[in-house]
């Protein structure tokens, strides 16, 4: 039961949320910025709409969210779950050679750290408050995780309904799913072509990145990565609509990529090299990646403890509305260390996942 304050809160949020469409918002701090927003900007390719399921969470706490829509919503942190060593080289040479002297120099602090790891368990987080989000998805029946026909028929069904539920199937005007990636432990890097019905595979990525960074991309090579990578069939009547989205884009509409990471052993939780995120703060939400560095002493790494093969772990890549945090690094925490779990990592079965991007 709610708090007569907030129970209020939820009134003038619902009021809000149905007076404004198509400029609505489900992250319940940006309401009162919603009137400003709504005569300044045009139409998006798509609104995000209050359900009962995103109301509930964002009104579970005794009063709405004070931070910034930019910046993650500030809590009182649980002790550290563990700790892991963070390998930031990789991510700060990418940097240094794409922005130059734009962006602070070093971005990161170090370029190896021994970082607490906090429990994403443990706290509410949503792809637009935090960036990310565990979500609870049924588990495809998918055999041969490595098969883009398998995949196309099981896996992408389930992801187009699940983003359809969340946003709208009516506020999404495009949505392409593209760059498969099948990853373990005892994977070996392999290519794919288009001719061929097997997708490419990689080890774990130990080391902290983005997985593209929009930003510095112009606009044939966005549209031309989705295209090029897209699991989506097309034919000769069907074709991918490269002039549409391009227009798209330039007209200023919205998009987002948000990439879908999940356990494919349908027989064992993640045990080992679990994937972990950045929750970025900023010390002033008008100045964001890449030009500010995040705030060190208030962003964290999380990870969700044993995921099963029912949920998947969403975190954004890009977000043009950049009122929204969108650059979640991450990486694959093979030395994490859990005070209360054997480290023992010899008799625990190797991590096996899939990647894949979705472009709204």
């Amino acid at each position: 039961p709610h708090s007569k304050r907030t129970r209020k809160a939820t009134h003038n949020l619902l009021v809000v949320v149905h007076t404004l469409q198509p400029y609505a918002t489900t992250n319940s701090h940006q309401a009162k910025h919603t009137m400003k927003f709504a005569s300044a900007h045009k139409t998006t390719l798509f609104v995000f709409l209050a359900s009962s399921i995103t109301m509930a969470t964002s009104l579970s706490a005794s009063s709405l969210p004070k931070s910034s829509s930019t910046t993650a919503a500030t809590t009182t942190l649980p002790r550290p779950y563990g700790t892991a060593h963070v390998d930031y080289s990789a991510a700060n040479e990418y940097l240094d050679e794409q922005y130059e002297d734009k962006i602070p120099n070093p971005y990161f602090p170090h370029t190896q750290a021994t970082e607490q790891i906090y429990n994403g368990r443990l706290e509410d987080s949503s792809l637009e408050s935090r960036g990310f989000q565990l979500a609870p998805m049924e588990s495809p029946h998918v055999k041969d995780w490595n098969n883009k026909e398998q995949l196309r028929a099981e896996y992408v069904p389930i992801l187009r309904r699940y983003f359809s539920r969340t946003y709208g199937e009516e506020n999404i005007k495009y949505l392409y799913f593209y760059n498969p990636m099948a990853r373990g432990e005892e994977m070996g890097v392999a290519q794919s072509n288009l001719e061929s019905h097997e997708l490419p595979s990689s080890p774990t990525q130990t080391r902290c990145h983005l997985d593209n960074d929009w930003i510095a991309s112009d606009l044939n090579r966005v549209v031309g990565l989705v295209h090029k990578q897209s699991l989506d069939y097309y034919d000769k009547e069907q074709d991918f609509p490269r002039q549409e989205l391009e227009r798209a884009i330039q007209e200023g509409h919205r998009y987002m990529v948000i990439n879908c990471w999940r356990n494919t052993d349908p027989h064992h939780a993640i045990q080992r090299a679990p994937l972990s995120v950045y929750a970025t703060q900023y010390a002033d939400p008008r100045h964001i990646f890449p030009a500010a560095r995040p705030d060190f002493d208030r962003s964290r790494w999380y990870v969700f403890p044993h995921m099963t093969a029912d949920e998947c772990l969403l975190f954004k890549q890009f977000d043009r509305d950049d009122r929204y945090i969108s650059d979640i690094w991450h990486c694959a925490l093979h030395s994490l260390r859990v005070p209360e779990e054997d480290d023992d990592k010899g008799h625990k079965p190797p991590r096996r996942s899939f990647d894949l991007r979705a472009f709204l």
